[in-house]
């Protein structure tokens, strides 16, 4: 599902009161930065309108951010919030926040090895060319389960041209779930593809998914046996929903698709220069200046053609 405007991981009250407390609206040194009422709340935005967060509250935002968008590394962390937040050094600051990160230190320190990926995955169109995967089996016991399940697994699909994924909780992984399971969190939200990428999984190669998907006249194409991950895009989001899982222990259930959903749609993509929601949405959750200049899929197809070439 596509996010809404309305949502941003920020506390305006908190930033109103440290602009208060620090920002000397007279100084000179303010004099091009201007006052905007966000939710009737007025903050001070830069000339490039991006929101001025003073030092007394920088390293505590950037740590509600870094939680918010489920523990990315120094990196992610500082491209995907730059261009919407005015901090000094904010760059040495999310490094800081990284490296004091207590979930990140423990549990991100895991490596997934996932082979050599053969090839480069990508699409023109939005929508047309989806990918999908299943990830786990995971022990229920770890986290809160109403319905006493003893294992459970997820169901990605991801759009190949703006990276925008959608997450499903499985409690079984038959054929006639995984089709349930497309139709409720794709084709219910998005246009149909005509291709549709998955491994050799026995799900995805019955003859109940393949009458389903020529059904719907969606082709089917399927990574190589020797080489199942050469679909990396799915590789790379099984990667990041076993770091949201090792964060959030403890957690319900049914919380953690959206808790997903934040980490792979609202982080910034290093092939695409963005974050998917904000290249599907044109708005970034961390634009408060309403800076409109979130680059386009025009763009970023373009500059992915003169890489392959």
């Amino acid at each position: 599902m596509q996010p809404e405007k309305s949502i941003f991981p920020f506390d305006l009250q908190k930033i109103f009161n440290s602009q208060n407390q620090e920002i000397d609206r007279d100084d000179p040194k303010y004099s091009n930065y201007q006052e905007k009422l966000i939710k009737n709340t007025p903050l001070l935005f830069s000339s490039d309108n991006r929101i001025l967060i003073p030092e007394n509250y920088s390293r505590s935002l950037l740590t509600s951010v870094h939680i918010w968008l489920q523990h990315p590394g120094m990196t992610n962390l500082y491209y995907t919030v730059k261009d919407f937040l005015r901090i000094e050094n904010i760059k040495l600051k999310c490094q800081e926040v990284v490296e004091n990160c207590p979930n990140c230190q423990l549990n991100n320190k895991t490596k997934y090895q996932y082979g050599k990926i053969s090839g480069f995955i990508f699409s023109d169109t939005p929508f047309d060319y989806i990918s999908s995967d299943i990830v786990g089996p995971f022990a229920t016991k770890d986290f809160i389960d109403g319905e006493f399940h003893v294992k459970f697994w997820f169901i990605t699909f991801t759009d190949i041209c703006t990276r925008w994924s959608e997450t499903i909780l499985l409690f079984f992984t038959t054929a006639s779930h995984i089709i349930s399971a497309f139709e409720t969190a794709w084709l219910s939200r998005h246009p149909k593809p005509s291709k549709l990428l998955s491994d050799n999984g026995r799900q995805y190669i019955s003859s109940e998914f393949s009458d389903f998907l020529l059904s719907k006249n969606i082709i089917h194409i399927k990574t190589s046996v020797y080489n199942p991950s050469s679909n990396g895009i799915s590789e790379s989001i099984n990667k990041g929903i076993k770091i949201v899982l090792l964060n959030n222990k403890g957690t319900e259930l049914n919380n953690l698709s959206d808790l997903i959903s934040k980490r792979l749609n609202f982080n910034r993509n290093r092939i695409l220069g963005c974050s998917p929601a904000e290249l599907l949405n044109q708005y970034s959750a961390f634009d408060l200046g309403e800076k409109g200049s979130c680059r386009r899929i025009e763009e970023v197809v373009e500059e992915i053609k003169k890489k392959q070439k």
